[in-house]
C-alpha cells in the first residue's frame, strides 16, 4: 500500500467514515485520480481543496493538507 502524502486528510476522511469514491464524484474526478492526488503523484487544484476543506472546517487548509514530509519536520 502506498503511504498517503496528506496523512491528516486521510485520517479525517476515515474518522468521518467518508467514502472516497463519493468524494471523488463530488469533485468530478475518478476515484483513481483522487487516489493519485492523495499519494502526491498528482496535485490538487484549488476547487478540490476548497471542496474537501468544506467537510473539515475545524481545520485550516494548511493543517488539512500538511504533507507527510512537513509533519516530520515539526
Amino acid at each position: 500500500m502506498v503511504k498517503p502524502c496528506y496523512p491528516t486528510l486521510e485520517a479525517k476522511i476515515a474518522e468521518k467514515g467518508m467514502v472516497k469514491k463519493e468524494l471523488a464524484d463530488g469533485m468530478n474526478i475518478t476515484p483513481r485520480t483522487f487516489s493519485l492526488k492523495l499519494t502526491g503523484k498528482t496535485k490538487f487544484i484549488l476547487p478540490e481543496v476548497l471542496y474537501l476543506h468544506s467537510f473539515f472546517p475545524e481545520l485550516s487548509i494548511e493543517e488539512l493538507f500538511r504533507t507527510d514530509s512537513e509533519s516530520e519536520v515539526k
